[in-house]
C-alpha cells in the first residue's frame, strides 16, 4: 500500500470514527431525553457513503499486503465494525415518531442497551488511538521509501483530505491552548479595566464635531495655511491671559504669564510634520474659544491624518487625552492623563501587555486606578512604547487646564521631552498662548488657531443665518457676515454666543436684518466683555433672573453635572422645601410644569452660558416609560446641562462675574442642604433607581470631611440626616425598599450604618430604652458592610466602637452583671449579627492599626459571652467566596421573593466572577479571623478548635451568559491546608476560570455542566442546604 493510499484510507476511517463518537453522544441524549437528533438521517446517509468508499479502498489493496499494511487493514475493519454496531444501536433505540409513547419506549430501550453501547464506545476509542499510531508509522515508512508526493497526485486529493493534512496538527494545538487563552484574556481585560476611571473620555465625547468643510486647510499645502492666515484680520500680537492652577506667587512665574507677543514659528506645516521624521513636538495654540479642542478631535478622527502618518511609518496608531479643568480630579490630573494613555496603548498592544503580565506579577493584582502609582504608570507606558512594533501619534489637548502635579510643571514638561526623544512617538499638544508655554514650545513648529479660521467662521455663520428663515437680506446680509467674521478675531465661541443671541432676538422679538446688524455692531469683540455686555442688558428689576442663574451656575459647576430636573428644583427654595416635607409626597404634575419651564427658559436665564445636551448611550438600556414617567426620566437622567465653554467659567471667576453672582451664591452648609434635598425630591418622584437613596448617601459622605473643619455646620449636617430619616420612613416616597419581614425603621438604620453614619445612628439609639435591641442588630449588620465604594463619613475604628458598645449594652443587666440568658430576647438576631460580622472580617486582607486588633479581640469575646458559640461544634452551612467576599448561599421561597425585593438574593444567580462554594462552621470563620491577628485570647482560641471546612463547588462565572459552568470538587485529607490557602488566602480572579485549567493536585473536580444558579448545581449533586442557609434573614447585605 502506498503512502497516498494509506492516507486516503485513514481519512475515511477517521470520518467514520468521528461519526461514531458523535453517534454515541446522540445515543446518550436518547437515554437522557428520549428524543433523537434531527440531523441523524442526514448524518446516516453521509456515513453510508463513507462506508462504501472505505470498502472500495480495501478491495483495491494488493492480495499480499505487508505485515504493517495487514495490521492497518485489520484496525480499519475493526473501527468500521464498531461504528456500524453503534449506528445500528442508535437506529434501533430511536423513537419512530414524536409521540410520548414512542419517546418512553425509546428511553426504555436505551436503558437496557446502555452498558452495551458504552462498551462499544470504549472499544472504538481504543481502536482509534491504536489506528492513529499505526497510521503514523505506516506513513513514515512509506515516506522513507519514496520521494515526496507528486504535486499532480496531491492536487487529485479531495478537499477533505487536503484539510486533514494541512490542519490536523493545528487543531490539536488550538484545543490545547484554548483554555489557557481564556484565562490570559481575562487577566488582560482586568489590567485594562484597572486603568479606567469615571468619565475618562467624557471631555472628548462632549466636544462637538467640526462644522462641515471647516479645518480643510490643514490638509492642503503649506501655502494654503499662509494664505488663510493672511486673510485673518484678527490681532496677531497675542492675548492677555491669567493661567489657572499654576503657581503664580513668585515674580519670575508671574512674569511668565504676561502678554505674549512672540508668534510661534510656522516653518513646518502640520501636514508636513505628520509625514516626516521630525524630532520635535507640534504646538496648536490659540485664544480661548478659538476651536483648539475641536481641531484636535478633528485631527484624531479624520482618515487623512492616518494617511499622512503612513509616510512616516506604515503602522502608526493615534492616542489622545483631553484635559478638562472644570471636570473631576482625574479628568484634569497628571495621573489621569498617564492612565488614559497607558490604557489606550495597552488596548492596541495585546501581545506586549500579556508579556508584561507574565514578567511583572504585581500587574495581576491591579483592580482600580487607585492601585497605580504615577511613576509606575509612566515607566510602564514608555516600556510599552519601546516594545511595540508600531509608532504612535500622541495628542494632548488643553495643557493649560492640567492640575499642577507635585513637582510643578517641570514634571509635565519632562514627560513631553521624553515623548519627543522617542523615535516611536510623535507628540502634538494644544494650549492657550500663555507665556509659560510660549517659552517652552516657541521654537517648535506651531499654528495659532485664530490666524487660520477666518474662512471657517464665515462658512459657519453663512450656514447658521441661512437656517433662520428670514427673507434674503441682500447687501445687508453680506455686511452682517463681514462684521461677525472680523469682530470674532478667530474666536469660534464668540461667534457661537453672538449667533445664539441673534436667534433669541428673532424668536422672541421678531427682529429683522436691520435689527440684527445693529445688535452685532454694538457687541464687543472681546469674549469676556461680550459676556459682561449680555448680562448688563438685564435691568435691576430682573434680579430674580440673576439669582436663578447663580443657582444654576453653582449647581452645574460644583456637582460636575446637572440635569433639567435638578435645576428646576435648585432655584425654587419654597418648592424644594415643600417637596422634602417628610409627611408629604411631591406632586408629579407640579414637578412636570417646573421642568417644562426650566427647559424653555434655561438659555435666556443663563444668557447662553449653559446648554442642554444628551449623552450618547445605548437606547436599549433606557427604561420603557411612557407619558409623564417618560418625561421625568428624560429630564432627570438624559437632559444634561453644561457650560458652553471653559471661558464661561472664566467669566464667573472674573471680577465682573463675582460682582453679579457672588451675593446669590450659597455657602457650604446651604449648598449641601440644597443638593441633598434636590436628590431626595428626585428620588421620591423617580422610582427607577435602585437603591434610591444611594445618591443622597454619597452627597452626605462626600461633603462630610469638607464640612468637619467648618464651625457651626455640624447642626446642618445632623439636621439633614434627620430629614433623610423622616422622609425614608414615608412609605409613599419609596426611598428604601426593605426585604420581606424587615420594618422601614430597622432597614433605614441598616442603610445608614452601611454608608458609615455611625454617630447619627448611635445618638438615635440612645434616645430609646433597651427594648429597641432588635433595631440595634440591624445597625450592627450595616456596620459589618464596610466595603461600600464611597467616602465614609466616619473613622474606620468608629464602627468597632459602635459594635462593642451595643454588645456591652446587650449583655448588661440592671445590676451591672453579664447575663448570657439575655440571648433569648434576640437570639436569632444576635446570631445574624455574629455571622455577618464573621463573614466580613474573614474577607479582610489585613489590619492597618494595632488598635483595630485589640478592639476586634474584645468584640469577639463579647459575642462569645453572648452565647453565639454555646452550641459546639455548631451547625455547618454553605458560603460563596468571591474576590475575598464571603456570603451565605440561600434558596428563597416563592413567597419571600414575591413579598421581598429582587436583590434579597444573598448570592446572585451567577455573576461574571469566579466563585468557590465551601461548607464550614462558625469556628472555622473564627479561626480565620483570629489568624489574621498578631495575638488573641484563650477564650477565642478554645472556641476555634472545632473548625470545619470543605470545598463543594466552583463556578467559572457567567461571562455574559445566562449560565455558569459548575464543578463538583473534593479534597483529599492531605490537601486540606492547601485548599484553605487556595480559597481564603489568595484573591480569587474576578474574570479568569478557576477550573479545569488550574493545576491543583490537592483536589479532584467533576464537570457538572452549566446552571443558572448555585442551588441548581447543588440539587444536581444531591446537596441539601442547612437550616442556617434556609434562614433567609442571613442575607447580610440586602441593599434594596
Amino acid at each position: 500500500m502506498s503512502g497516498l493510499e494509506a492516507l486516503s484510507l485513514a481519512c475515511n476511517v477517521m470520518t467514520i470514527i468521528t461519526f461514531a463518537l458523535d453517534t454515541a453522544k446522540v445515543y446518550r441524549s436518547i437515554y437522557e431525553t428520549g428524543s433523537l437528533d434531527e440531523n441523524l438521517k442526514q448524518d446516516t446517509e453521509y456515513i453510508n457513503r463513507i462506508f462504501d468508499n472505505v470498502e472500495l479502498l480495501l478491495l483495491r489493496q494488493p492480495t499480499q499486503p505487508t505485515e504493517a499494511e495487514f495490521h492497518l487493514r485489520i484496525l480499519a475493519t475493526n473501527c468500521m465494525k464498531y461504528t456500524e454496531a453503534i449506528r445500528k444501536e442508535l437506529v434501533d433505540t430511536s423513537p419512530k415518531n414524536s409521540t410520548k409513547r414512542a419517546a418512553v419506549k425509546a428511553t426504555a430501550k436505551s436503558v437496557l442497551r446502555k452498558s452495551h453501547i458504552d462498551k462499544l464506545q470504549r472499544d472504538l476509542d481504543v481502536a482509534r488511538k491504536t489506528l492513529d499510531s499505526a497510521l503514523i508509522a505506516q506513513i513514515l515508512d512509506e515516506s522513507m521509501k519514496s520521494s515526496a508526493l507528486n504535486r499532480v497526485t496531491y492536487d487529485t486529493l479531495d478537499q477533505q483530505q487536503k484539510d486533514f493534512l494541512a490542519h490536523y496538527k493545528q487543531i490539536e494545538d488550538l484545543f490545547a491552548d484554548f483554555n489557557k487563552s481564556k484565562e490570559t484574556q481575562a487577566y488582560y481585560e482586568r489590567l485594562l479595566d484597572s486603568l479606567k476611571y469615571q468619565k475618562m473620555n467624557d471631555r472628548k465625547t462632549s466636544i462637538t464635531q467640526r462644522h462641515k468643510n471647516t479645518f480643510e486647510w490643514i490638509f492642503k499645502d503649506e501655502g494654503a495655511c499662509a494664505d488663510s492666515a493672511a486673510t485673518c484680520p484678527g490681532d496677531n500680537t497675542g492675548e492677555t491671559t491669567t493661567p489657572e492652577n499654576k503657581n503664580t506667587d513668585s515674580p519670575s512665574v508671574r512674569s511668565q504669564h504676561k502678554q505674549v507677543t512672540k508668534q510661534p514659528s510656522r516653518d513646518v506645516s502640520l501636514l508636513r510634520w505628520l509625514t516626516e521624521d521630525c524630532r520635535c513636538l507640534y504646538w496648536v495654540s490659540g485664544k480661548p474659544g478659538s476651536g483648539k479642542s475641536t481641531f484636535m478631535k478633528f485631527i484624531e478622527n479624520d482618515r487623512r491624518t492616518q494617511e499622512a502618518l503612513r509616510s512616516w511609518h506604515p503602522q502608526c496608531n493615534i492616542i489622545s487625552h483631553f484635559l478638562w479643568k472644570p471636570g473631576t480630579e482625574d479628568q484634569r490630573s497628571f495621573k489621569g492623563l498617564l492612565c488614559s494613555l497607558l490604557e489606550q496603548v495597552l488596548s492596541k498592544e495585546r501581545t506586549v501587555a500579556i508579556q508584561l503580565l507574565s514578567e511583572i506579577p504585581t500587574l495581576n493584582r491591579k483592580r482600580d486606578v487607585t492601585d497605580w502609582d504615577i511613576n509606575e504608570v509612566m515607566e510602564l507606558l514608555f516600556r510599552v512604547f519601546r516594545c511595540s512594533s508600531c509608532t504612535y501619534l500622541v495628542l494632548l489637548d488643553g495643557l493649560d487646564e492640567i492640575a499642577e502635579p507635585h513637582g510643578g510643571m517641570k514634571k509635565i514638561f519632562d514627560l513631553l521631552d521624553n515623548f519627543v526623544a522617542m523615535s516611536q512617538v510623535k507628540l502634538c499638544v494644544s494650549s492657550r498662548l500663555e507665556r509659560l508655554f510660549a517659552d517652552k514650545f516657541g521654537l517648535n513648529p506651531a499654528i495659532r488657531m485664530q490666524d487660520l479660521t477666518h474662512k471657517d467662521i464665515r462658512s459657519y455663520t453663512t450656514d447658521f443665518l441661512g437656517d433662520l428663515q428670514l427673507d434674503p437680506g441682500g447687501k445687508l446680509h453680506e455686511k452682517i457676515l463681514d462684521q461677525i467674521s472680523q469682530r470674532a478675531e478667530g474666536v469660534f465661541i464668540w461667534v457661537y454666543v453672538v449667533l445664539q443671541n441673534v436667534k433669541t432676538g428673532i424668536e422672541q422679538w421678531n427682529e429683522t436684518w436691520d435689527d440684527i446688524y445693529d445688535r452685532i455692531t454694538m457687541l464687543p469683540p472681546d469674549l469676556m466683555k461680550l459676556y459682561k455686555d449680555m448680562w448688563s442688558r438685564l435691568d435691576d428689576h430682573n434680579e430674580k433672573y440673576i439669582k436663578k442663574a447663580a443657582r444654576y451656575f453653582q449647581h452645574t459647576r460644583e456637582r460636575n453635572h446637572s440635569y433639567i430636573a435638578s435645576l428646576a428644583l435648585v432655584a425654587d427654595d419654597q418648592m424644594l422645601e415643600a417637596f422634602t416635607r417628610p409627611n408629604e409626597v411631591p406632586c408629579l404634575g407640579e414637578f412636570i410644569k417646573m421642568c417644562e419651564l426650566t427647559s424653555k427658559t434655561l438659555l435666556p436665564v443663563s444668557v447662553g452660558l449653559l446648554e442642554v445636551y444628551c449623552p450618547s448611550t445605548n437606547p436599549a438600556l433606557a427604561p420603557d416609560f411612557t407619558g409623564n414617567r417618560a418625561k421625568v426620566y428624560w429630564w432627570s437622567e438624559r437632559m444634561c446641562v453644561r457650560f458652553i465653554h471653559r471661558t464661561a467659567i472664566d467669566f464667573l471667576d472674573s471680577d465682573e462675574g463675582k460682582k453679579l453672582f457672588e451675593r446669590h451664591t450659597l455657602g457650604p452648609g446651604d449648598f449641601l442642604s440644597s443638593c441633598v434635598k434636590v436628590e431626595l425630591a428626585l428620588r421620591s418622584i423617580c422610582h427607577y433607581r435602585d437603591p434610591p437613596l444611594v445618591g443622597v448617601w454619597y452627597i452626605m459622605a462626600e461633603t462630610f470631611y469638607q464640612l468637619a473643619s467648618m464651625k457651626g455646620l455640624a447642626q446642618v449636617y445632623n439636621g439633614l440626616l434627620s430629614t433623610i430619616h423622616q422622609c425614608a420612613l414615608n412609605k409613599s416616597r419609596a426611598l428604601i425598599r426593605p426585604p420581606y419581614g424587615i420594618s422601614y425603621e430597622n432597614f433605614f438604620l441598616f442603610e445608614a450604618c452601611t454608608y458609615g453614619f455611625y454617630e447619627y445612628v448611635e445618638e438615635w439609639l440612645r434616645s430609646f430604652d433597651d427594648s429597641r435591641f432588635i433595631a440595634s442588630t440591624y445597625a450592627l449588620i450595616g456596620a459589618c458592610n464596610y466595603d461600600v465604594p464611597y467616602p465614609r463619613p466616619s473613622k474606620f475604628n468608629q464602627r468597632y466602637h459602635m459594635i462593642r458598645d451595643i454588645l456591652k449594652k446587650y449583655l448588661q443587666s440592671d445590676m451591672g452583671v453579664l447575663e448570657p440568658s439575655a440571648v433569648r430576647d434576640g437570639s436569632e438576631n444576635i446570631m445574624l449579627v455574629w455571622r455577618c460580622f464573621l463573614l466580613r472580617e474573614a474577607g479582610r486582607q489585613n489590619f492597618v492599626e494595632r488598635e483595630e486588633e485589640w478592639m476586634l479581640v474584645e468584640i469577639l469575646e463579647l459575642f462569645i459571652k453572648a452565647g453565639v458559640m454555646a452550641e459546639s461544634p455548631g451547625p455547618r452551612y454553605l458560603v460563596a467566596v468571591q474576590n475575598s467576599n464571603l456570603k451565605i448561599v440561600q434558596r428563597l421561597t416563592d413567597e419571600q421573593l414575591e413579598l421581598g425585593h429582587g436583590s434579597l438574593r444573598s448570592h446572585r444567580p451567577c455573576s461574571d466572577a469566579s466563585t468557590i462554594y465551601a461548607e464550614l462552621n462558625d469556628a472555622f470563620l473564627l479561626q480565620q479571623v483570629s489568624g489574621k491577628m498578631s495575638g488573641t485570647s484563650e477564650l477565642i482560641s478554645i472556641h476555634a478548635t472545632d473548625a470545619f471546612m470543605r470545598p463543594v463547588l466552583v463556578d467559572n462565572g457567567m461571562k455574559c451568559r445566562k449560565r455558569a459552568n459548575f464543578f463538583y470538587i473534593t479534597v483529599n485529607e492531605d490537601g486540606l491546608e492547601a485548599s484553605k490557602e487556595w480559597i481564603f488566602r489568595r484573591c480569587i480572579s474576578s474574570q479568569g476560570d478557576l477550573l479545569p485549567d488550574s493545576k491543583l493536585d490537592f483536589l479532584q473536580a467533576v464537570d457538572l455542566g452549566m446552571f443558572p444558579h448555585a442551588v441548581d448545581a447543588l440539587d444536581n449533586i444531591g446537596y441539601h442546604l442547612s437550616a442556617v442557609n434556609k434562614a433567609w434573614l442571613y442575607d447580610c447585605l440586602p441593599r434594596c
